[in-house]
C-alpha cells in the first residue's frame, strides 16, 4: 500500500483490516515484542510509510485499549491509522526533504488529510464514515491549533483525537530529516508540556498502556546501573519492570537480573535512549 507509487491502492485495502486484527490480537495477548518493535528506530528508512503506518496502529490499539474501546472498535481504528497518511502521496516530492518546511511545502502539508479522503473515497466508496472522519480529523487539535478545519474539542472525533497523539508521539521517538529522534521520555515531556493540544484522558491512556518508558527502552537508573525495560506498569508508567544487563561499572553482568520499579521504592530511572 505505501510503496514508490500509488497504482497498487486499491489492492492494498482489501487486507488493510485484516493486518489491524491481527495486530490488535497480538497485544490484546500481551505481545510486548510489537511495543519492542514499535519504539526501534525504522529497519529500512527509506520505507517510512509503512512502519510509520504500522507503528501508529499499534500505538492506537494500545491507546484505546485504556479508554474501554471493545475489539472491533480497536480494530476500525488501526485499520484507519493503517490508512491516515495516504495523502501524503501528494507530497512525495518534499516529504523526505531535509531542513524547515517554507510556507508553500507547509501549506502543502496541510491539505494531506483532505487529499487523503479524496483518494480513499475514490478508491474505497463503502469506507465507514468513522474512518474517514479520523483520517480528515487527525492533525486537528482541542484547542483550535490543528489543520484543516481548526476544530476544537468535541468537535474531533475520540478517534481522531487517538490517532493524532499516536501519530505525534511515534512522530517524536523516531528521527526525521529535519532532526533527530527524541527519547519515549522527552517525547512524553513535550506532549505533556503542549497543553490544551491534546485531551488529558487520551495521554493519559499514551502513559499507562504504552509507558512514558516503552518496552524495550534502554534505560540507566540512579545507581548508574544500565538495562533495557520488559514491562511496563499502567498504575505507575515511570516504575516499569527493568532488566539490569550491566553493574554500576560499565561492566556486563554474567546473570541479568530484573526489577518491578514499581515494588523498589530506593531504584527509579534517571534516563533512557
Amino acid at each position: 500500500l505505501y510503496g514508490s507509487s500509488a497504482s497498487g491502492l486499491p489492492q492494498g485495502i482489501s487486507d488493510l483490516m485484516r493486518s489491524s486484527e491481527d495486530i490488535r490480537g497480538f497485544l490484546l495477548k500481551e505481545d510486548t515484542g510489537l511495543l519492542k518493535i514499535c519504539s526501534s528506530d525504522y529497519p529500512r528508512p527509506q520505507e517510512y510509510f509503512y512502519h510509520h503506518v504500522v507503528n501508529v496502529c499499534i500505538l492506537c490499539v494500545k491507546i484505546s485499549s485504556g479508554l474501554g474501546f471493545d475489539q472491533p472498535r480497536m480494530t476500525e481504528l488501526g485499520f484507519s491509522a493503517l490508512l491516515h497518511d495516504i495523502g501524503l502521496y501528494s507530497c512525495l516530492d518534499i516529504i523526505n526533504k531535509p531542513g524547515v518546511l517554507n510556507k508553500e511545502e507547509w501549506g502543502r502539508i496541510k491539505q494531506h488529510p483532505q487529499a487523503g479522503f479524496t483518494i480513499l473515497s475514490k478508491i474505497e466508496p463503502k469506507l465507514s464514515e468513522s474512518v474517514l472522519v479520523a483520517i480528515t480529523q487527525e492533525h486537528e487539535r482541542i484547542n483550535g491549533s490543528g489543520y484543516p478545519g481548526a476544530l476544537t474539542e468535541n468537535a474531533i472525533s475520540l478517534n481522531a483525537q487517538i490517532l493524532g497523539l499516536a501519530d505525534c508521539f511515534e512522530a517524536l521517538i523516531h528521527t526525521r530529516p529535519y532532526r533527530e529522534r527524541h527519547s519515549s521520555l522527552e517525547a512524553s515531556k513535550i506532549i505533556a508540556g503542549a497543553r490544551g493540544t491534546f485531551s488529558n484522558k487520551v495521554i493519559k491512556a499514551l502513559f499507562e498502556r504504552v509507558g512514558i518508558f516503552p518496552v524495550g527502552s534502554q534505560v540507566c537508573l540512579n545507581t548508574k546501573e544500565l538495562g533495557v525495560v520488559l514491562k511496563t506498569n499502567p498504575e505507575f508508567p515511570l516504575r516499569p519492570v527493568v532488566k539490569i544487563l550491566f553493574d554500576t561499572e560499565g561492566n556486563a553482568l554474567k546473570e541479568p537480573k530484573s526489577t518491578d520499579l514499581s515494588h523498589n521504592k530506593v531504584l527509579f530511572i534517571s534516563g533512557c535512549a
